[in-house]
Parts: structure tokens; sequence; C-alpha cells
């Protein structure tokens, strides 16, 4: 094979590998667009290094009744969520419809773990992206979650679809 008919197989090749992507990309993104129309929330557990991390989804009524917990929480100066290096570093949940902590209509970033919650409403600060977050971030709200209640709530919500290993890893 000359290096004329490499170059043109590498190209083709090239562009067949975009239009594959392009097509993975609009159906998630299709499948993302009727995912929020039917669930309340997006759930995540942060445990894995160089795999995808367990997802779920939460109905509006769990996302109502998750709010209601946190929402009487009082803030706390001084929590952070702490950085454990690799292993189970807690729960994300990106909630998808209104509720009492998103007056606005626009998805909340919470992060739950090791009695603390850590979450996200600044409009002007939000992200797709469940970023970990900090004690320098001044964009989260903290608040203490005694005896990891709400954290415990939202790891039942994925029994059926968690590794029973791995939720009791996690719920110990």
């Amino acid at each position: 094979m000359n290096k004329k008919n490499f170059t043109a197989i590498l190209v083709l090749v090239a562009v067949a590998v975009v239009i594959i992507a392009v097509n993975l990309t609009s159906n998630h993104n299709d499948k993302n667009n009727n995912r929020d129309n039917q669930h309340g929330a997006e759930v995540c557990l942060s445990i894995f290094s160089g795999m995808p991390d367990p997802c779920w989804n939460i109905s509006v009524s769990d996302t109502k009744q998750l709010v209601s917990m946190i929402r009487p929480l009082p803030e706390e100066k001084g929590l952070h969520i702490r950085d454990v290096g690799l292993g189970y570093r807690g729960i994300n949940v990106r909630l998808l419809t209104k509720t009492e902590l998103n007056t606005e209509g626009f998805p909340v970033s919470i992060t739950v773990f090791d009695e603390t919650v850590a979450y996200n409403n600044d409009e002007e600060y939000w992200t797709d992206s469940f970023s970990y977050p900090n004690q320098t971030n001044p964009h989260l709200a903290y608040k203490k979650d005694d005896n990891r209640q709400i954290e415990l709530w939202i790891l039942e919500t994925g029994k059926d679809v968690l590794d029973p290993e791995i939720y009791n890893l996690i719920k110990s």
C-alpha cells in the first residue's frame, strides 16, 4: 500500500469516527431531554476512577422529599466536603425540576458525603458538571447531615440499580 492510499484510508476512518460520535451525542442528548421531563433528579455515586460512576434517576416525588429534608437544615460555616482521594467520595445529585431549593428552575448540584450536604444555587455559577466542592468555593452552601440520614436516604433510592457490594460498602 502506498502512502497516498494509506492517507486516504486514515481520512475515511477519521470521518467515520466523527459521524459516529455526532450520532451518539445526539442520541444521548435526546435521552437526557426526555429524562429531564420524566424525573426530578439524576443521582451519581462518586466512587470510581477510570470507569463510569453508577447513576440513576429519582422521581419528582422523591426529589421533593429530598429537598424537604435538606431545606430546614441550618447552613453551617466551616463545613466542607472532605477530600478522601480514591474510593467513595459522596453522592452527587443534579435537580432537574423546579423545587424549593431551586426557585428559578435552574438545575442545582448537591453533594452529600460524611454528614455534610453541599449545594449550589447560584444561577450565574451553575454548571452541568459535578465539580468537587471544596472549602474555598463561595458559591456553595453547607449543611450538617446528622447521622448521614440524607446520604443514606439517597443511597436507598438506588438500591435496585447498585451492585450489592457497593451498596453495602457505602451504607456501612
